[in-house]
């Protein structure tokens, strides 16, 4: 093949007026050398193949963002989530609501015109850095659901990887970290006297109840909010945990038990007297007792309780109470946090992990699956621990 049929021509550096690497191209009717900006052969050479690839890929070839990410994040019709489940990396329906949520109430009103090459992360910063009202954390979260987009793009040999697709995170404060109640804080804001009870929590009883199971077990806030009267077992003397409520207000399984069916048993946790002596005090005053109504109702038969509503009124009940919690972040989950906090004193790591749910107190395998009744069994097991739960906090 002649010189001048190849793909390209290499032209070397030299001392007095080339310093790096020139390459010519035969199409070119000036046939005037440019640099590469290389100083080694190797580097020229894949400097003028990645030039020549462009060029071989017309612009049109190369969708723009609307086109590319019209499906993106959605359920069932999206590529990238169906490629993380078949690659054993499953996701959560909320998190993918967020994320669409994300692309489509930001990232396509002003990128959604652009061409995928087009975007650069300069631009998408400037752009996030311009918004008003929006923290630095979100400004990462949306910066984040962009990133994915084009990094499945680059996978998927739509675009090639450039530095101008190395997106940059905002730094600002740091969110002030959930702060926890001592124990004495714990028995002031539950004290047994049912009247000075009611008086703290404002004539809600029901409140009152759901905050002292969060405060003696650890369960997450959605995991009461799916309790059922048929979830209490009161000859074994806790709780069955089978559901949890996700993020967007749906019934799902506990955190732990995510992609099994619903209504799986996840775990047993152990009641102290006082709560199961609360509980029948409770179910006397419902308005729902049937053993697959929720414990704490929302507003209709079949809905539990809004965590909205639980977070603003438990503001208000904590902000009015005898503890001081001036300048304290306090929230319902604080509650959580406090019983793996005050019971390391008195209970083992794995078995506080295990009431609380926490991957490393899982049961062992071989109950991978298990029943109401092994969960009962469990129950029974925990006796001596629910002994110890009864004296620190009952």
């Amino acid at each position: 093949m002649g010189r001048h049929k190849q793909p390209y021509v290499l032209l070397k550096p030299n001392k007095r007026t080339r310093h790096y690497w020139y390459y010519r191209l035969p199409d070119d009717p000036a046939r005037s050398p440019k640099s590469t900006g290389k100083k080694y052969k190797y580097e020229a050479e894949e400097y003028v193949r990645n030039l020549l690839k462009e060029k071989e890929s017309p612009a049109d070839e190369i969708p723009i963002l609307n086109e590319y990410a019209k499906n993106f994040y959605i359920i069932g019709e999206c590529s990238f989530l169906n490629y993380r489940i078949a690659s054993g990396k499953p996701y959560q329906k909320v998190w993918a609501k967020s994320r669409r949520g994300q692309l489509e109430n930001h990232i396509l009103k002003k990128f959604g015109d652009y061409r995928l090459d087009k975007i650069n992360a300069i631009e998408v910063f400037n752009w996030l850095f311009s918004l008003k009202n929006i923290s630095s954390k979100y400004k990462n979260e949306i910066t984040s659901t962009l990133k994915i987009i084009i990094e499945f793009a680059i996978d998927e040999g739509i675009v090639d990887d450039k530095p101008q697709f190395k997106f940059k995170r905002f730094s600002g404060k740091v969110t002030k970290p959930r702060e926890t109640l001592s124990i004495e804080e714990i028995l002031t804001l539950f004290p047994q006297e049912e009247k000075e009870l009611l008086s703290i929590w404002q004539n809600r009883y029901d409140l009152a109840v759901f905050f002292y199971i969060m405060a003696i077990t650890g369960m997450r806030t959605g995991e009461v909010r799916a309790l059922r009267w048929m979830d209490v077992a009161w000859d074994e003397k806790g709780l069955i945990v089978s559901n949890g409520i996700d993020g967007d207000n749906t019934l799902s399984n506990t955190k732990n038990n995510k992609h099994k069916e619903n209504d799986v048993p996840d775990r047993a946790t152990p009641l102290t007297n006082r709560a199961l002596q609360m509980l029948p005090k409770l179910k006397e005053i419902a308005e729902y007792m049937e053993p697959t109504d929720y414990i704490f109702p929302g507003k209709g038969i079949r809905r539990f309780i809004a965590r909205k509503s639980l977070c603003k009124k438990f503001k208000k009940i904590i902000k009015a109470s005898p503890l001081n919690i001036e300048n304290r972040n306090i929230t319902p989950y604080s509650l959580r946090h406090s019983f793996n906090s005050n019971m390391r004193s008195y209970l083992s790591e794995y078995v506080i992990a295990e009431i609380m749910g926490h991957s490393i107190g899982r049961m062992p395998r071989h109950y991978n699956n298990p029943t109401v009744d092994i969960i009962k069994e469990r129950l029974v097991a925990f006796e001596p621990h629910r002994q110890i739960l009864n004296k620190v906090l009952g």
